[in-house]
């Protein structure tokens, strides 16, 4: 399986091995495990920072 982030192809099992060797723990709790399908402003990792502003849509 492979996965396009921007211009990298990324082996998204050698990505996981790699994870589990430098990370088990966090690899044994899921903590790489995201499903985002369908979803919209999604920030992944840690210390992220996101700001919404919501508005009214424009009367019509």
């Amino acid at each position: 399986m492979t996965a396009v982030t921007g211009f990298v192809d990324l082996d998204v099992a050698a990505t996981q091995r790699m994870l589990a060797l430098v990370d088990q723990a966090g690899t044994q709790e899921g903590k790489y495990r995201v499903d985002a399908q369908g979803a919209q402003g999604v920030q992944v990792g840690d210390h992220n920072t996101q700001s919404n502003t919501f508005t009214s849509p424009p009367a019509g």
